[in-house]
Order: structure tokens, then C-alpha cells, then sequence
């Protein structure tokens, strides 16, 4: 679970939290992603795809802001994409198809489900992504 407050001005901080009893109790994980004493724009996504893989994904106007962690989140590494098609930032927390993680970046955070999305899929759980072309999203 991801907590966000101290919300100023299109910025906030984000803690992360979790169970390992189906949420019967939580233990605190940390600050998401390694942003103790500053914070980021606004959280768009955050999945785990298992116990300790998983994906933030941050509000930007310049570049899309992806986040993975393989450590249950106590670390967080920066996602670089490659062909990233101009004016698409927002990017969204990947959704498993079968063994593939697939990726939808757009120009506007107003749609995540529809319109037009830059897609990238990845084979190896979020380490590497490739681009696969402009999709549209109904």
C-alpha cells in the first residue's frame, strides 16, 4: 500500500507499506521512491507483480517517471525507455498479459485506459523495456 500526503503545489510524498497476512497487520517499508526528505509530482501508478518486484510511476511534463523495486521496495531504481515518441510523458504502472508486462505512456494523465499510448513490453519482470509502436487504448 502507498500512502501520499503533504500534497503543495502538484508535489507530495509518497510511503510504502506492506502485509504479508492478507492485511491483517502492515509493516512500514519506506519512502517511495527514496524520496525521504524531498518529494516527487504526483504518483500516477504504483503494482507489485510478486513479493518484491514492482512499479511506481510519477506525474512529468518531460519524460515518463518509472520507478521499479526488486527488493519488496526498499530500494528504487530509475526506468529509462528508449523511443519515447515527443510530448509523451505520463506513464502508467504496468499491467501483467500472461508472461509480458506491458507499459502505456501518454501525453495527457486525464486517460489511462483510452486514446492513444505509446506501448512497451518487457519479458524479463520490468528490467528492460521495448517500444512496440503507438496503440489506441478503448
Amino acid at each position: 500500500m502507498i500512502f501520499t500526503g503533504e500534497r503543495v503545489v502538484w508535489h507530495e510524498m509518497s510511503v510504502l507499506f506492506r502485509t504479508e497476512d492478507g492485511g491483517k497487520s502492515w509493516q512500514y517499508v519506506g519512502a517511495v521512491p527514496d524520496m525521504l526528505t524531498e518529494g516527487h509530482s504526483l504518483t500516477m501508478g504504483a503494482a507489485f507483480i510478486n513479493n518484491s518486484i514492482g512499479f511506481m510511476t510519477i506525474r512529468s511534463s518531460e519524460e515518463p517517471d518509472i520507478w521499479r523495486t526488486q527488493d519488496g521496495g526498499k530500494t528504487w531504481e530509475y526506468q529509462e525507455l528508449t523511443e519515447v515518441p515527443e510530448y509523451y510523458s505520463i506513464a502508467y504502472a504496468p499491467e501483467v498479459h500472461g508472461d509480458i508486462l506491458c507499459l502505456y505512456v501518454g501525453m495527457e494523465e486525464y486517460s489511462e485506459y483510452g486514446g492513444t499510448k505509446a506501448k512497451y513490453e518487457s519479458t524479463d519482470q520490468g528490467r528492460t523495456w521495448e517500444y512496440k509502436g503507438l496503440v489506441i487504448r478503448k
